[in-house]
């Protein structure tokens, strides 16, 4: 009975690995072969549509020729920061840009040379999932667990080509 109840909690595991696998694939990996990137949102300047904490993915092979007016567009600053504000109007080849949630418009106009891409979607509250992941503690942990259930298979495997039980029952 303890031998199958170990052997659905392995395959529970493994499914719930694959799965995070495959869900860090399509959210991370996948979208950077269409010039896709992530960004956190830190701020809720563009609150309600973009909020705070969310993963805000921007298309960078969008020209800027294609932004137009209602478009939200992500642009570095000289801090080299990244914002994501919506396009209010075009003044001769610059874009006069404002957070939705701010009550003026932004001091700097978006070029050419500081535009980075329009931003197509975002995630909300993933972005603290993300920066959580990113502490130095918490990839220790990842890694230490990983190797640990690496090693666990591992020796699954060895008991049992050498036909002895990893553990007694």
């Amino acid at each position: 009975m303890l031998g199958k109840s170990r052997k659905a909690l392995g395959k529970l595991v493994q499914g719930l690995l694959l799965s995070v696998s495959l869900a860090v694939a399509l959210l991370f990996f996948l979208p950077r072969l269409f010039h896709i990137s992530q960004h956190v949102v830190l701020s809720g300047s563009m609150e309600p549509a973009i909020m705070t904490g969310s993963l805000c993915f921007i298309d960078h092979g969008v020209g800027i020729e294609k932004i137009k007016a209602g478009d939200a567009a992500a642009f570095g600053r000289i801090d080299g920061s990244l914002v994501v504000h919506r396009v209010v109007r075009e003044e001769d080849g610059q874009f006069v840009t404002k957070g939705d949630a701010n009550p003026a418009e932004d001091p700097a106009v978006m070029t050419k040379e500081n535009y980075l891409g329009r931003a197509v979607f975002s995630i909300p509250y993933l972005g603290y999932m993300v920066v959580f992941l990113q502490r130095q503690e918490v990839k220790a942990s990842i890694g230490i667990l990983t190797a640990a259930f690496l090693l666990a298979g591992l020796l699954s495997v060895v008991s049992k080509k050498e036909g002895k039980p990893y553990e007694k029952t």
